[in-house]
């Protein structure tokens, strides 16, 4: 396990909010037309209905 897995764990175990960022490449993937379009109705919901919550 790197660091910085390590420290994601230990914040999560505690409750601790943690942030996750991906990054994602539309052209030259493995994703189909369909989890595209899955992706953009995700990412147009607020943060609180994905589950998520916005760094202080």
């Amino acid at each position: 396990m790197t660091a910085r897995a390590a420290k994601l764990e230990a914040a999560a175990s505690v409750g601790r909010p943690v942030q996750l960022l991906s990054l994602l490449a539309l052209g030259d993937c493995l994703a189909e037309a369909g989890d595209k379009d899955r992706l953009a109705v995700l990412r147009s919901q607020p943060a609180l209905i994905r589950g998520t919550r916005r760094a202080p």
